[in-house]
């Protein structure tokens, strides 16, 4: 779906694009850190995308 597998199962009804959510942390090492240790299901891995990039 997109290149975004886990936004959606076409499977389910009614279809649905899936939550997708935006977080902006000055220490995002520490952030993952807490999410892990309070066990949230993280589906892919932390990704860069170069055109998002703050100068």
């Amino acid at each position: 779906m997109h290149d975004h597998p886990h936004l959606g199962n076409s499977e389910y009804q009614p279809y649905g694009n899936g939550v997708v959510l935006w977080f902006q942390t000055d220490n995002f090492d520490e952030a993952l850190h807490r999410i892990q240790l309070n066990g949230a299901q993280v589906f892919e891995a932390p990704q860069v995308n170069p055109q998002c990039q703050l100068s």
